[in-house]
């Protein structure tokens, strides 16, 4: 199959190939279409994708898991260091009365979140439903088929505890700008921040320790409730996390520096909870 593009002085010849080798186009059936408002997708991706495996595409860990149940749908992500977790509401009128789970890639993900951007005007719903080894989004404008990753995703529920003894609140700007600040002279291999926190204490201190550069403190205002505290993570993990946060406020559980970080956000449309495991210093 040969191309040409002709203008006055110019010619071009592409190869290309048959359309009939093309994939084919996954056309509606009879399948049962099920329907998200937009914004509640958009805010779930962007709270989620970004927990996925980077480091091996091929890990059912580099998606995310998509489970629908009755009228509820969640998606959850983790890369072995960190989770995530969006439990959300369907549209209105629908619901599937058994429960069914997938796992999205992780890259089909973010580009489903661009597509919904792109055409968010006239556009209120996506539309999605379910093939074998597939799922279809669309609205009015797009339509996205993604292969669908196999195997079982991790029971990521069983790691999330209960409940965390302390709670420390923490305005958004300001633990972000903390962090930022203090994570210039953090281990650049390990990108590591510890965090130590008194109790009844107003501030909690962030401190940053690199062996070629030096060190940083930085105090940042609080309000906490819980016993005396150090407890040391990635940075990035927890910057990650916050600035996608659409709250002015962010709420970490803590129990021991042994014990996994909890950031949770309870509103009344959605619940959202992200955990980062802590390092161990030495």
């Amino acid at each position: 199959q040969l191309a040409k593009i002709l203008s006055n002085r110019s010619k071009f010849q592409i190869n290309g190939v048959s359309s009939d080798d093309y994939p084919e186009v996954i056309k509606k059936t009879e399948e049962t279409l099920l329907e998200i408002n937009q914004n509640d997708l958009l805010n779930a991706i962007s709270l989620t994708s970004f927990a996925t495996s980077k480091f091996d595409t091929n890990s059912i860990l580099s998606g995310a898991n998509f489970e629908i149940n009755g009228k509820n749908f969640e998606i959850g992500a983790t890369d072995g260091s960190r989770l995530a977790r969006y439990q959300g509401n369907l549209s209105p009128g629908s619901e599937l009365k058994t429960k069914q789970s997938v796992v999205i890639p992780g890259r089909a993900l973010i580009e489903l979140e661009r597509l919904i951007n792109s055409f968010k005007d006239g556009n209120e719903k996506i539309s999605f439903y379910f093939f074998p080894g597939q799922i279809v989004f669309q609205n009015n404008d797009f339509s996205l088929s993604t292969r669908l990753i196999n195997g079982s995703f991790p029971e990521y529920d069983k790691l999330i505890p209960k409940e965390q003894p302390s709670k420390a609140i923490f305005k958004k700007s300001d633990i972000l700008s903390a962090l930022d600040r203090v994570s210039i002279l953090a281990n650049e291999r390990t990108n590591v921040i510890k965090m130590t926190q008194k109790k009844g204490g107003s501030a909690a201190q962030l401190i940053a320790n690199s062996p070629d550069y030096g060190n940083a403190t930085d105090d940042v205002d609080v309000e906490y409730n819980g016993n005396d505290i150090e407890i040391a993570f990635n940075y990035k993990y927890m910057s990650e996390a916050i600035r996608n946060i659409p709250n002015d406020k962010v709420i970490l559980e803590l129990d021991s520096s042994l014990s996994p970080i909890l950031i949770k956000v309870n509103e009344k449309d959605y619940n959202y909870t992200y955990l980062i495991m802590p390092v161990q210093l030495r």
